[in-house]
Parts: structure tokens; sequence; C-alpha cells
């Protein structure tokens, strides 16, 4: 995931880009005395490939910007509110 992340940095910046890698926290924390960082890139038991792979499409409305939390996963049995006329 490392290499994808740099690739996909060094060919979105021309190469302009300056960075540093680490392999788990405690190497980055001995780069962190000589490197000081606009940004810090962390994956929590590769959550980032999970995240490319499992992908989940933005959405936004009036209330809400951010991933679809609706997965279509999940079998709905009640009235589909969608069609159905308002009742008041």
């Amino acid at each position: 995931m490392r290499s994808f992340l740099r690739a996909v940095l060094s060919v979105s910046t021309g190469g302009a880009m300056e960075y540093a890698e680490a392999g788990n926290g405690e190497e980055a924390l001995k780069i962190l005395g000589a490197f000081q960082p606009d940004v810090i890139v962390a994956d929590l038991l590769r959550g980032i490939k999970d995240a490319i792979e499992n992908f989940k499409p933005f959405v936004r409305n009036r209330d809400y910007f951010g991933a679809d939390r609706r997965n279509g996963k999940k079998p709905y049995s009640g009235d589909d509110r969608r069609t159905s006329p308002p009742v008041f």
C-alpha cells in the first residue's frame, strides 16, 4: 500500500513532493526528528486498502455530506415510504 501511495503522490505532484515513509510507528517517530511533514498519512491495520477496495460513494444533501451510509444489504420488510403517500 505504501508503494501505491508513493506512486500516486509522485504522479499527482509531478515528483515535486518531498515525503518520507515508515514501516511502523517506531520508525515514524525516528523520522519525525529530522523531517517536519505538512501531512501524515497513517494506516491502522491496512485501513487505507480497505477504504479503496470497499469504496462507498459520497452523497450530499441539506444536512449531510460524506460517505453513503446505506449499504443495501439489510432486508427491509416494511412499507416503501419513497413511493407511499405521506400519512398525516
